[in-house]
């Protein structure tokens, strides 16, 4: 065999080693997806469950805001300021005094949904607002991330809350 054509040879099986595994690879991470549809999951009402404790928060709904916990202590709020929650009784209290404060308002964007199976997680914005904190209009806007639980009933439940400061107002 000439050296050319030896050289064809091995750039045409090289060519074909490539291929097969970008296909590999592509089918690897096309499989993940394609399961979790095979099998009939369905991300609906873990998707509710986020929007009902979004929707509780903006209309300062305690007892709608409390069903979207575990009955159990399984919740870690994580605070701005780097506080944690571990109690799902503490985490509601805490936003029970909040909810008694008709002056601010908040409102949500979903920046992310992902789903996997009997877990998902979320990325939120959330825009907080007062229009008089200490005689100036004060702001807070955070990035909150979700994660929800399915529990062994096919309920529901947020598990986790961590908020991160992305804008505020200078001065509280």
């Amino acid at each position: 065999m000439s050296l050319n054509i030896r050289i064809i040879v091995i750039m045409l099986s090289m060519s074909m080693i490539i291929l097969i595994m970008v296909s590999c690879e592509s089918s690897s991470k096309k499989g993940l997806a394609v399961t979790s549809v095979d099998v009939g999951i369905d991300d609906t009402a873990a998707r509710a469950k986020l929007m009902s404790l979004l929707s509780s928060l903006e209309e300062r709904d305690i007892e709608s805001f409390r069903t979207n916990m575990a009955s159990a202590d399984e919740m870690d709020l994580i605070l701005t300021n780097g506080d944690i929650i571990t109690s799902v009784d503490s985490f509601v209290e805490l936003h029970r005094g909040w909810f008694q404060d008709t002056t601010w308002s908040i409102r949500h964007e979903l920046v992310d949904f992902k789903f996997y199976g009997n877990f998902a997680t979320s990325t939120v914005k959330a825009y907080y607002n007062e229009p008089d904190r200490n005689g100036r209009p004060y702001f807070h806007n955070m990035l909150v991330s979700y994660v929800l639980r399915q529990a062994d009933d096919g309920d529901w439940m947020i598990i986790k809350d961590q908020a991160t400061t992305f804008d505020k107002s200078l001065s509280e």
